[in-house]
């Protein structure tokens, strides 16, 4: 297979970009779904030597974004063609350009691929924007930019899922995200910003996390700072300080145990993702579901205990993926009511029964999510899922999820 050719074809494919104010919406619907199945049905036939196997999923989840995104943005296709950009023309000179000094987080991707894919979206992601919209302030420029770089960081995880869905859906919701986002810089808020510093310097001296762990718990920490203030800052603290607890026992037992880049993202992210939407139940949510998961993992290993697999409710020895054990799942209820009680202290209006069925239900999902991708984007997945079903419980309840 002609690697480079390959992903030559892939940029090109996104030169009908240009086609998105010139033709009708349903014009380019029809472009896409032709290009859809001619990827499934055509292209096999006569470029076999661009395909990495038989079945390569990568030259049909392209143009079944593209389709996706025509779909979801057509009151905002400016948004839609910036995506399709960023999948073509950033994603492609990532895989052009990389291959040279490896990622320290994932050894799949390298310094190299990412900064080509960051230099490239940020010139070519804007221009694809005012091209269609017509117009870019410059607000929306650094938008655009912020929603460049977090996918970019995004996407040099070892997410498990096809680079083809992960890059244009990724920047979509970080664009929606910052565009709703406010910045809190009142002096709580640098108070904490000098609290996460320390715990860094912390993690580092401790060896709690490596060094791209520590770095993103940095990252993570600063950002939710920023843009859900303290009391964003004081929920993720309580997560630290419980997972760290429920760890300390294992950690004691098995030296060198260190949590990644990967670990810190999947479980940070959506709570960052929900800050920048506005939405403090939904950060409550999503790093209540990392709280039980962790506390129930860890302490779920400890004891040698046969469960229940949440998967397919056989009886299995504790430690398989996905079996809760009494041990494990009392402890983590507990870590969950604690940290949810920590959130109403802080003023949050939480409903706590609500909060619980939402963490737990999130919960079972998760050994399904693992069965197919790794266990990052698994945790990333069921964080975001335990947040989205309190939003819908609460919504048929009649209750605002949104009060602070």
């Amino acid at each position: 297979m002609n690697e480079k050719l390959r992903k030559t074809v892939h940029i090109l494919f996104g030169l009908p970009v240009l086609l998105i104010p010139i033709l009708p919406w349903w014009a380019l619907l029809l472009i896409a779904s032709a290009a859809l199945f001619h990827n499934i049905f055509l292209f096999p036939l006569y470029a076999k030597s661009l395909m990495r196997s038989r079945f390569d999923r990568g030259i049909v989840y392209y143009p079944f974004s593209v389709l996706l995104l025509l779909i979801l943005l057509k009151n905002h296709l400016a948004l839609a063609g910036a995506a399709w950009a960023l999948l073509s023309f950033a994603d492609g000179m990532a895989s052009l350009v990389g291959g040279k000094h490896p990622l320290a987080w994932n050894p799949k991707k390298s310094f190299s691929g990412t900064g080509a894919f960051i230099l490239t979206g940020f010139v070519l992601v804007p221009l694809a924007y005012f091209y269609v919209a017509g117009s870019l302030d410059w607000r929306r420029l650094l938008i655009i930019e912020g929603a460049v770089l977090l996918s970019a960081l995004f996407e040099s995880l070892d997410l498990g899922f096809d680079d083809n869905l992960i890059v244009p859906f990724s920047f979509v919701v970080f664009f929606m995200a910052l565009s709703r986002a406010r910045i809190y810089f009142s002096r709580p808020e640098m108070i904490s910003l000098g609290v996460v510093f320390a715990a860094f310097l912390v993690s580092l001296a401790l060896g709690l996390f490596d060094l791209p762990g520590s770095l993103s718990a940095l990252a993570i920490g600063a950002a939710l700072t920023l843009f859900g203030g303290w009391r964003a800052f004081a929920l993720l603290f309580t997560f630290l300080l419980i997972s760290e607890a429920a760890s300390f026992y294992k950690k004691g037992r098995k030296s060198g145990i260190k949590r990644g880049a990967s670990n810190v993202w999947g479980k940070g992210v959506p709570a960052l993702i929900f800050a920048l939407l506005g939405f403090p139940q939904g950060v409550a949510l999503a790093l209540a579901q990392a709280t039980f998961d962790t506390v129930a993992t860890e302490i779920g290993s400890v004891f040698r205990v046969r469960g229940i697999s949440a998967r397919n409710f056989r009886i299995l020895p504790s430690g398989s993926e996905g079996v809760w054990t009494l041990p494990g799942t009392s402890s983590g209820v507990l870590a969950l009511v604690v940290f949810l009680l920590v959130g109403v202290k802080l003023g949050l209006s939480l409903n706590l029964p609500l909060g619980i069925l939402s963490v737990l239900l999130a919960n079972l999902t998760e050994a399904h999510f693992k069965a197919c991708t790794t266990h990052s984007f698994a945790n990333f997945l069921s964080c975001l899922f335990a947040a989205a079903l309190y939003l819908v419980f609460s919504q048929i309840l009649g209750t605002d999820p949104f009060l602070v």
